[in-house]
């Protein structure tokens, strides 16, 4: 399936109260006022964190409260507002898991999807129901193919109950989350891959999740497997406390010194102590080219075996300020 046009969707919304999370609407509603989400320019595949995907799920209920059921269907499954790759809304019955509209499937309406599992086994489908039904609303978490990537990865779904015509139904959409512990295939997340501010920041969440994993085994990886360390893009770890660099791949002859006279180092420890991880923005020699450039480097906090240690890796300041 092809990828459509980037949608952008507004993540704030000027919602109603809805009663027990529970909204009661007719399939044909008459058109009222615009859904009241203001613009806000947030491209949908930005989505990640299950604020952001609530906020995105209630201002559907938003929509279609404003325009009736009907109206709002068809355009969840064809507006860019509402679609976009791997963001998409999907709504069923309570009762028995019978689909009402997948968007941008070929999912046809009525499909019983009530055996569906994910390759964990897990019942994900009854989950969704489950949630909508019991609690009123929820997340949801299970492994699906990620229609942009093509690959199966985790996946959290943000679900609600909605009443329509009587029908007791869910209403949700899901995300993908870059940064989970199983979200980094390495087909996907490599040095030679990074070229925005996003890639970096998954790039260095998924080698801190391999830090952990592997332990400080893990350094000779990052500075000879081409997966970490490519051209212009490799990672560097440093003591948290003492400033003293445990593994450069773009510098080997560091390792062991300590950085606290580089300028840069003493503000990437301020981030990381304050703020848990950060941007620092620098001059540096790109090893790729050999030239000095403006850097921005992006660094994650790693607790290992009692010690605190920062991680991070670059990118050039042309990628950060031209990217979403």
């Amino acid at each position: 399936m092809n990828r459509p046009v980037r949608a952008r969707r507004a993540l704030h919304c000027a919602l109603p109260v809805l009663a027990a999370s529970l909204l009661l609407v007719s399939a044909a509603a008459p058109a009222v006022a615009q859904t009241p989400c203001d613009a806000s320019g947030e491209p949908l595949d930005a989505i990640q964190t299950r604020h952001q995907l609530k906020r995105f799920v209630q201002c559907a209920l938003v929509h279609v409260e404003a325009v009736g059921w009907t109206q709002a269907v068809d355009d969840f499954q064809t507006s860019g507002d509402w679609l976009d790759g791997a963001m998409y809304l999907f709504a069923g019955d309570i009762d028995g898991a019978a689909v009402r509209f997948v968007a941008g499937s070929d999912i046809a309406p009525g499909t019983d999807l009530s055996d569906q599992r994910d390759a964990n086994g897990h019942y994900y489908v009854r989950d969704i129901a489950r949630v909508a039904g019991e609690y009123g609303a929820g997340y949801v978490y299970y492994r699906n193919r990620n229609r942009t990537s093509g690959l199966e990865e985790p996946k959290v779904s943000y679900v609600t109950a909605i009443e329509v015509d009587g029908a007791q139904l869910f209403l949700g959409a899901g995300a993908y989350p870059l940064d989970a512990p199983g979200a980094c295939p390495a087909e996907r997340v490599r040095a030679e891959l990074v070229a925005t501010d996003r890639d970096v920041e998954r790039f260095v969440k998924c080698a801190a999740e391999h830090l952990r994993r592997e332990g400080l085994a893990a350094l000779a990886a990052f500075e000879a497997d081409p997966r970490w360390r490519s051209g212009p893009t490799y990672l560097v770890l440093l003591d948290l406390d003492t400033l003293v660099t445990i593994a450069n791949a773009g510098d080997p002859g560091l390792r062991g010194k300590n950085r606290g006279d580089t300028a840069h180092v003493p503000e990437m420890q301020r981030i990381v102590r304050d703020y848990g991880e950060g941007y620092v923005y620098h001059r540096r020699r790109n090893p790729a080219t050999g030239a000095v450039e403006p850097k921005a480097s992006f660094v994650v906090r790693v607790s290992l075996d009692g010690r605190d240690y920062m991680l991070g890796a670059g990118l050039a300041m042309s990628a950060v300020t031209g990217s979403n």
